[in-house]
């Protein structure tokens, strides 16, 4: 019994040993099998992650993301690969409207390893370019945007798309001259009038910098554009109102009034661009219910973005509507335009610059005396008498207001007005 015992351990052994590879291989295949996912599982998954996604809550969509990818990311599969090839997307653009832009770049590399002709290798070779812009490596983006226009052939409002990015990265760091020619193919080519706008306004900033007022000329219709980029804009307003004060200064009374008109009150310019913010917010939650346009959606959160800043500097900037309604009343006057300029100097005499009322209130008479009839004339001198006696133009518009009184022979008004002139005046010039 005992040598039967043995024979049956010891056959056992060599059984054990004949199959020991088998054995390892079916705990191997075992394992493995524990690994894949159920098809319940995959399901749940792509839903949880379809789901985050529409709602735009791009943080809860990463993690069920990247389980596909853990699962599926090496597939073999043709039918795999082109789900995967969306799946590899929508990860890299979660991280990007979550402003993670090293983990953005990291998602779309590997995109690009993948697929580089896929489907939405186009949007992938600017999106790249867009987080290193966002974070302020200008010359990294540079670099993105030129390998993206190297290497694929865009259609013309990508290709316009780039430009404007690339024309950013040089503004942000004061770089107008390569940026001149960007901008200069963006106010040509563009396909929509707002990127259009924006390239005008750029521009004019450029030339009014350098007061090449000329250059602004053919602009001016698009750039007095309501509802548009150049109607909020903060770096026109001050670019022209620097460029037309400099004019100014120089006599070049006509060239002063053109750029003038393009600066904007500034109380309507920072009505402009609150209702252009609503807008474009409007716009953004409109973009976040309508799946597969995410450079639609991300050029128009960058334009709220820029909105929030110009109103966030528009608060520092002194109300300098007073001084511009000035000077435009100046170059209308100084041009031959007297109607316009009279009416100017009297609203500002009545509303305008405190210190310089007295002198409003007499350009404004100056201006009605070489216009007919002469009511208005004859009305604003004796305004000036009445409010400002004795003051630095007494004399001279006592005397005027006489000298009309006379040509019409209403000579009971000459004493009257000569009279009191001498009262207040005993030394009267005239």
């Amino acid at each position: 019994m005992l040598c039967r015992a043995n024979s049956r351990e010891s056959g056992f052994r060599r059984v054990s040993k004949g199959s020991r590879r088998f054995l390892a291989l079916a705990v191997v295949t075992g394992m493995a099998a524990t690994l894949a996912p159920a098809q319940d599982s995959v399901k749940e998954v792509r839903a949880q992650a379809m789901n985050a996604l529409a709602a735009g809550a791009f943080a809860e969509a990463i993690p069920p993301l990247q389980q596909l990818i853990e699962w599926f990311g090496e597939t073999t599969q043709d039918s795999q690969k082109m789900e995967m090839e969306g799946i590899f997307f929508r990860l890299g653009l979660c991280h990007l409207f979550l402003a993670q832009f090293p983990e953005c770049r990291t998602a779309f590399e590997a995109y690009q390893k993948k697929y580089k002709l896929g489907n939405n290798a186009l949007l992938v070779g600017i999106f790249i370019g867009d987080a290193w812009r966002y974070e302020g490596k200008y010359k990294d983006a540079l670099k993105a945007y030129e390998k993206a226009l190297k290497e694929m052939e865009y259609p013309l409002d990508l290709r316009i798309d780039i430009f404007v990015c690339m024309a950013r990265c040089h503004l942000a760091e004061e770089k107008w001259g390569p940026a001149v020619p960007l901008l200069l193919a963006v106010y040509r080519t563009a396909p929509d009038l707002n990127r259009r706008n924006w390239a005008a306004a750029m521009l004019a900033v450029s030339y009014l910098k350098d007061l090449k007022v000329d250059e602004v000329y053919p602009m001016v219709p698009l750039l007095l554009q309501p509802r548009s980029f150049a109607s909020r804009s903060v770096a026109l307003n001050m670019a022209a109102l620097e460029a037309g004060d400099e004019v100014f200064a120089d006599a070049k009374y006509r060239d002063a009034m053109w750029v003038y008109r393009l600066v904007y009150p500034h109380d309507t310019l920072k009505l402009n661009a609150e209702e252009q913010l609503r807008r474009w917010q409007n716009r953004v939650k409109s973009l976040q219910r309508v799946p597969g346009l995410p450079r639609e959606l991300l050029r128009a959160q960058e334009t709220v973005s820029e909105i929030d800043n110009e109103l966030q500097a528009l608060e520092k900037i002194p109300n300098y509507d007073p001084e511009l309604f000035y000077r435009i009343a100046r170059s209308y006057m100084e041009t031959r335009r007297l109607r316009e300029a009279g009416e100017m100097f009297y609203n500002l005499y009545k509303e305008g610059l405190e210190e310089k009322r007295e002198e409003c209130l007499y350009f404004s008479f100056l201006c009605a005396s070489r216009v007919k009839p002469t009511d208005k004339c004859l009305a604003r001198g004796h305004e000036y008498m009445d409010v400002f006696p004795g003051a630095l133009h007494y004399d001279t518009v006592s005397l005027t207001v006489g000298k009309m009184y006379a040509d019409v022979q209403n000579w009971p008004k000459v004493l009257q007005v000569l009279g009191k002139a001498l009262e207040v005046s005993p030394k009267h010039e005239d």
